[in-house]
């Protein structure tokens, strides 16, 4: 990354006039960006301000270090053929597609069966990932219910990405285009930084250069 800052001050009557920076983010222009990604928030709860969310803002900023963008990003309610139609268009025009969300044990989370149905595939109970949904939900005196264990269900022919220390809940991709997030912050961060290795990446670094100035935007924009 490199930055440049350049200030300059511009004379206004008898003093200078208040301070301002702009800013200005441009990609070098020999870089190509080989991966062009899709994110796709789900949840019922974001589209109703119930939630804030914070995790694209997350992602940008990774895809950005690692050479590549966004392109595209949808919010999208928790209904299966939302789903599936979003994930059948999206995957027509990107490569890869992050998904956050709807991955819990309640009714209406179906991310897993929306990308399923996207690309015709049944749902099957990933045993490591049931054994260690199981052995958590037993440590903390719960039951393992059915709602719990469909958590543990996912597509069929899902590379299930796993590894880190205390987390049961796989990174699962399917069909080698679409990468399934949790949607809870905290886990999507840990999980997004801890299996970079197999997140999308550019050939080359993105930069940015930071103009520092007195000028108003209006009137740099002449």
């Amino acid at each position: 990354k490199r930055m440049r800052r350049i200030q300059k001050g511009i004379r206004v009557g008898n003093g200078f006039r208040r301070k301002r920076f702009s800013s200005c983010y441009s990609t070098h222009d020999k870089t190509k960006f080989k991966h062009h990604v899709a994110g796709v928030i789900i949840g019922d709860e974001v589209l109703t301000g119930k939630v804030k969310d914070v995790n694209i803002n997350e992602l940008a900023k990774f895809l950005w270090n690692r050479g590549t963008r966004l392109n595209r990003v949808e919010i999208i309610t928790d209904d299966i053929d939302d789903i599936s139609s979003t994930i059948q268009r999206l995957g027509k025009d990107h490569q890869y597609i992050i998904t956050t969300g709807g991955i819990g044990p309640t009714h209406d989370d179906l991310t897993y069966e929306g990308v399923a149905h996207a690309y015709n595939l049944k749902l099957y109970y990933h045993q490591p990932t049931l054994e260690g949904l199981t052995t958590s939900t037993l440590s903390k005196g719960l039951p393992v219910t059915e709602a719990r264990k469909r958590m543990a269900y996912i597509p069929e022919t899902s590379q299930v990405i796993t590894g880190i220390p205390g987390y049961w809940t796989p990174l699962c991709l399917v069909q080698n285009q679409v990468f399934i997030f949790p949607g809870v912050p905290s886990m999507f961060q840990t999980m997004l930084h801890g299996y970079a290795d197999h997140m999308p990446k550019g050939e080359l670094y993105n930069y940015r250069e930071l103009v520092g100035t007195y000028m108003w935007e209006g009137d740099l924009a002449e």
